[in-house]
Order: C-alpha cells, then sequence, then structure tokens
C-alpha cells in the first residue's frame, strides 16, 4: 500500500552547493541524486492524493568551455593543456 500524504516537498540544496564551489562533477552526482530521489517518492506516494514538488530556491549555469580533443572526457583534463591541470 502506498502512503498517502496531502504533500511531499523535495529539494536538493546540494546541487547549489556543488555550484558555489565550482565542482561541476559534484553537481551532476548531486542532479543525478535528486532524479532517483524523485522517482522513489513517486513509487512511495498515491500520486491521485499527494501533491508532489520538486523545486529550487535559485538555479545556476553549468558551463563546460574549452577546445579540448575530440572524446576527452567532459570532467577530465584536457591533455592539449596539461598546464591548466597545475594551476
Amino acid at each position: 500500500m502506498r502512503a498517502v500524504y496531502s504533500h511531499l516537498w523535495l529539494l536538493a540544496a546540494r546541487i547549489d552547493h556543488a555550484h558555489h564551489g565550482n565542482t561541476a562533477k559534484r553537481a551532476l552526482e548531486e542532479t543525478v541524486a535528486l532524479d532517483n530521489a524523485v522517482r522513489r517518492a513517486l513509487r512511495l506516494v498515491n500520486t491521485e492524493e499527494t501533491l508532489v514538488i520538486v523545486t529550487a530556491d535559485h538555479s545556476h549555469p553549468l558551463s563546460m568551455a574549452s577546445y579540448p580533443t575530440r572524446g576527452n572526457p567532459i570532467l577530465g583534463k584536457s591533455p592539449e593543456y596539461p598546464i591548466l591541470g597545475r594551476l
């Protein structure tokens, strides 16, 4: 039997913390964790009787800009600019 609630709030503040720390990998991992939490919550509640709200208090853009070689992992360092990894 599914739980019956009037409402359920889901908030992922760790995504924001990762953006403030300029840690793109962590921001992506936290986004996946939020997606998993939403999926789990939707399985646990009766969506006919429960208002499910997924929100953030604000957002940040996630930008990845560079000129790496094709196939370079987006979270890795470009082998063309090894000096940047030491800054």
